[in-house]
């Protein structure tokens, strides 16, 4: 009876998000990190970055959220996926941007939503927020299970 115990503990400590149940912490993104699509060192470039964060310690960094897309809608993306992590810009350039949930973000598109790798999308942890962006960028607001390639201006 112990064992079947330990073996029905041990699988469902192996089908937890990250091992133990927990989420792993955004991490910083610093000159040593190029863009997992576009090769770029990510602190370089401006506006929104995002990070994917998988198996037990690996991590992919992304200078835009349109690059992030790019790798998130592959078909051979990393399947053990732990976290994604998207930065919400502040209302003013002096206070630096915030890591917020990118699954569970609002992220804002369309054809006025330009970074600097042409149409992106930007992350939201506040619907109204979004909202708000939305409409004085005559934009549209989407959840990360519904981004599409045309959404950054690509064909599917």
């Amino acid at each position: 009876m112990k064992f079947k115990i330990l073996i029905i503990i041990l699988l469902l400590l192996g089908c937890s998000k990250s091992g133990d149940g927990t989420r792993p912490a955004p991490i910083n993104i610093d000159r040593t990190h190029a863009c997992a699509t576009c090769g770029m060192i990510v602190v370089d470039q401006t506006g929104p970055k995002a990070e994917i964060l998988y198996d037990k310690d690996k991590m992919a960094a992304f200078c835009s959220l349109s690059d992030m897309f790019i790798f998130y809608l592959q078909p051979d993306r990393p399947i053990n996926i732990r976290a994604i992590y998207a930065q919400e810009l502040s209302d003013d350039a002096k206070t630096p941007a915030t890591w917020i949930d990118g699954e569970s973000a609002y992220y804002v598109y369309g054809k006025e939503i330009i970074g600097h790798m042409g149409m992106t999308l930007i992350p939201f942890k506040d619907e109204s927020k979004a909202k708000d962006y939305a409409a004085k960028n005559k934009g549209n607001i989407t959840r990360i299970d519904r981004v599409t390639l045309s959404m950054i201006g690509l064909n599917e």
